[in-house]
């Protein structure tokens, strides 16, 4: 049994850092779930704006929310600390300046148990702060509930089909999480934890309808410009490549494509700034023959279509990066 005398099926942990001007519209569409038996574990990073007291306020208004207090140590950590505190025999993410649909967390429990697996996906609303010039837009929506397989799934997060690496958009069976955490002080720090996720479920089922609110802005995370910390990316994505070819040797030609364009992404984020030769031209020069190297390597890779093949040797040779690539090259 939970606390105040009812059982708790879902813990939601919210990592808070100075986004009071989000932070309503968050825990809002939190508390407002139509699937009520909830904690919700509001984890205050060292914020020095407001946030800490809008903490306390729904700490004293709902009596399933809970409040952490501590230093600031980045998101990892904020996972990391509030899974101390779940309770919940399920557990869910939601970035304190996002938001979620009203009947999210009843969409993937159902799910869950209508289709006895361990974890549940949905689809993401991307919406972009006024001033980033991108349409707001719907990703990875199926037209109806799609159940994979643990080999399935691997393949569906390689190729970013329906699903990506992301924990928020998703529904954890705690007991996956046993030894597992989000490495500290790393940038893309879901990229491991989910990927060990899912080599340990049976399967996973997606829903298909778009529930999670994913708010892009220019002074979050993903939109600084690049930096040296953000090579953490393809570093975790080059850990699941080398993994998932020793326990799923059948997902060989999925893994190419997960190299090849993660690989790509990452050199498009430095061709972005402007100066990039004065801090960055030997990363940039050691990616480019990555690059060159992996599409010589895969050139026979059915999913690397020639139109996609052209575009990045295109941008590799003249050294420059698309215009709709500059706008849309976005990770969390």
């Amino acid at each position: 049994m939970g606390f105040k005398g009812w059982k708790i099926l879902i813990s939601i942990i919210i990592p808070i850092y100075n986004v009071e001007k989000y932070l309503d519209r968050c825990i809002c569409s939190v508390l407002t779930q139509t699937f009520r038996d909830l904690q919700v574990i509001l984890v205050n990073d060292g914020s020095t704006d407001n946030s800490a007291l809008i903490c306390e306020k729904y700490k004293l208004a709902d009596n399933r929310v809970i409040v952490v207090n501590k230093e600031n140590g980045g998101l990892a950590d904020a996972r990391n600390v509030g899974m101390r505190y779940a309770d919940g025999e399920y557990i869910a993410f939601v970035d304190g300046d996002d938001y979620v649909a009203c009947d999210m967390y009843e969409e993937l429990y159902n799910a869950i148990k209508r289709n006895s697996v361990p974890i549940a996906c949905c689809g993401r609303t991307d919406l972009y702060e006024k001033g980033m010039k991108i349409r707001n837009r719907k990703s990875f929506v199926l037209k109806c509930e799609m159940v994979y397989d643990r080999i399935e799934s691997v393949k569906a997060l390689c190729l970013y089909n329906a699903m990506d690496f992301s924990c928020c958009d998703k529904l954890f069976e705690k007991s996956l999480f046993s030894g597992v955490r989000f490495p500290k002080g790393k940038t893309s720090e879901d990229i491991p934890v989910v990927f060990e996720l899912f080599c340990r479920a049976k399967g996973v089922v997606h829903i298909g309808k778009a529930k999670y609110y994913y708010c892009h802005r220019m002074n979050s995370i993903t939109g600084e410009p690049f930096s040296v910390r953000r090579m953490d990316y393809l570093f975790f994505i080059q850990n699941v490549c080398r993994k998932t070819l020793v326990l799923y040797p059948q997902c060989k030609k999925e893994v190419q494509v997960l190299h090849l364009r993660a690989a790509f992404s990452t050199w498009q984020n430095v061709m972005k700034l402007r100066d990039y030769k004065l801090q960055y031209s030997g990363i940039e020069k050691r990616l480019r023959i990555m690059i060159i190297n992996l599409l010589i390597a895969y050139s026979f890779n059915p999913y690397i279509k020639l139109e996609e093949k052209k575009r990045m040797a295109g941008e590799l040779l003249s050294g420059s990066v698309h215009l709709s690539d500059k706008k849309l090259i976005k990770k969390k």
